[in-house]
């Protein structure tokens, strides 16, 4: 397989209220809150990915999307500064020694 069509990695997608979408067709969608790869926010970042179907894209920053349609060019950075949240780390922050540990004390 190319390289540049690797699927995104998404770890969990939720439902998050403090937004809710209407697209330009007049239908409306909840938000949600997508946690994903360092690797895949980068490629959503240079618009290798689109934001809309994370659909991988052959090239950075594509006029469209070669699945959907959206304009990955003119519209996915304003999409990534609205909609990206931040870094959040996943798992813990221990050494192995340290989780291991944490780990024999909670089976007490």
């Amino acid at each position: 397989m190319e390289r540049w069509r690797r699927p995104a990695t998404v770890y969990g997608v939720e439902e998050d209220s403090s937004f809710v979408e209407d697209e330009a067709d007049g239908r409306t969608f909840g938000g949600v809150r997508m946690t994903v790869s360092a690797e895949t926010m980068e490629r959503l970042r240079l618009g290798r990915l689109c934001a809309k179907c994370l659909e991988p894209q052959q090239e950075a920053m594509p006029v469209r999307c070669s699945l959907c349609g959206f304009g990955i060019r003119s519209q996915q950075r304003a999409w990534f500064e609205h909609y990206f949240r931040g870094i959040e780390l996943i798992g813990s922050r221990l050494s192995l020694d340290d989780e291991l540990e944490r780990l024999k004390e909670e089976m007490l």
